[in-house]
């Protein structure tokens, strides 16, 4: 499915909402904590939004530094 350009910046807008700067995930929605399923929902969001502004909101330093917060590093 293809976007218009109001919607593709409509989308930007609100995925911008949800990341999380100062932990470097993504909110399920604005003003709640990051979670990983949100992440990775905005993530793809995201790859499939394909613009260049879009790209721009992850911030991979600090999208691996909350990644590693949140990983389990029990071996079982």
């Amino acid at each position: 499915m293809k976007l218009d350009q109001d919607m593709q910046e409509r989308c930007v807008s609100y995925l911008r909402q949800c990341h999380n700067s100062e932990e470097g995930g993504f909110r399920g929605a604005p003003y709640l904590i990051s979670h990983v399923a949100s992440t990775y929902a905005a993530v793809m969001a995201i790859v499939n939004l394909g613009s260049k502004e879009a790209f721009e909101l992850i911030d991979l330093p600090a999208m691996k530094r909350y990644l590693l917060t949140v990983k389990n590093n029990s071996s079982y």
